[in-house]
This record gives structure tokens, C-alpha cells and sequence, in this order.
């Protein structure tokens, strides 16, 4: 009101219409402050529910694990049709093969688990490291089949990096969205 110009006063209408415009802004702006409250407390909420993880087993989507020589590792492969016959390829960091496993035996569509004892194909015991699988079916006519591959292993660490909440399973660091299952 004190810019207004009293030889041209404003309006009626057009003094109503920057109100609302003003009331609109305040409202946006508190808005915008109980948005941030809520964000900051699912953040809360959801680095909880992730401490509840700790010393439970999981099923990660995807093929890769940090391999320690010490252990195995189980490998869970989905059929999404019988198989008369499943490949699963591991490769190191570089990406070479280093063990094939094979299962001739029928299986049937659905979940299954091999171990992959941490040799390679000469049955040398591979160092520590990341380590990828792939994998491929073939079903009873001789057609050739993908398969979807994933881990499993216990949470031993929660972890928070660039606002994301992460579980370290097996020596790797588990985005929470790449938990299929939790198991135990």
C-alpha cells in the first residue's frame, strides 16, 4: 500500500487478486516446510527398519558378491520354464570366466540354489574379491533360456552414503532396493 501512487490508486480487483497471489505464496512456502519434516522422518524411519536387518539373511537381486577365499557362496537361480539343463558362468573383476557350473539334471520352474565353492575351473581356490554370475537354461526342446540370478548372505552392517541406506551382505554394499527377500 505505501508504493501505491494516490493519483493513480490501484484497483479493487486487481489489490484482492495480489492478496491471494501473496496468501498462495505463503502457503506453498509452509508447504514446502512440512514436506521437508516428513522427508527427514522417513529418512529416520527407514535407516530403523534397516538397523532391524542386522544378523537376518537376504536375497539380493543380481549377480555379484565380494568373495571372501574362505567361504562359499550360494547362488539362487529362477526357471522361469522347466530346464533339462543350467549354465552358470562366474567371472572376476576383469570379467574373465573363472567357473562354470553346470547342472544337467532336469529342474523344474521355479527357485533353486547351487554353492559355488570359491574354485575355479581347475579346482584352485580363487583370492578375495568381487566376483559377477550369469546364467542360462535350456529347456526340454533345446531352446536356450535366461535366468534370473541372485544372492543371498546375512546383514552385517548398515551403512549410510549420499542419503542412501545400504546393507553390507558378504563384504558388499546392498542397495535396500535390491532386497528381494528377507529370509531368516
Amino acid at each position: 500500500l505505501q508504493f501505491q501512487d494516490p493519483l493513480k490508486p490501484m484497483e479493487s480487483t486487481d489489490f484482492v487478486a495480489q492478496l491471494a497471489q501473496f496468501r498462495e505464496l505463503e502457503s506453498a512456502l509452509e508447504t514446502n516446510k512440512k514436506l521437508d519434516s516428513l522427508v527427514q522422518s522417513t529418512a529416520v524411519m527407514n535407516n530403523l527398519n534397516a538397523a532391524g536387518l542386522l544378523g537376518r539373511t537376504i536375497q539380493r537381486i543380481g549377480g555379484s558378491i565380494s568373495h571372501t577365499a574362505e567361504q562359499s557362496e550360494k547362488i539362487l537361480y529362477r526357471l522361469n520354464d522347466d530346464a533339462s539343463e543350467v549354465v552358470i558362468h562366474v567371472a572376476n573383476e576383469v570379467g574373465s570366466v573363472v567357473k562354470t557350473l553346470t547342472m544337467k539334471e532336469l529342474q523344474v520352474q521355479g527357485t533353486h540354489e547351487v554353492t559355488w565353492d570359491g574354485k575355479d575351473n581347475n579346482g584352485k581356490k580363487l583370492p578375495a574379491g568381487n566376483y559377477t554370475y550369469a546364467g542360462a537354461s535350456i529347456d526340454a526342446s533345446g531352446k536356450s533360456a535366461s535366468i534370473e540370478i541372485s544372492t543371498k548372505g546375512v546383514v552385517t552392517g548398515i551403512s549410510y552414503e549420499d542419503g542412501k541406506v545400504l546393507a553390507l551382505v558378504n563384504g558388499t554394499a546392498v542397495p535396500m532396493g535390491e532386497i528381494a527377500k528377507v529370509l531368516q
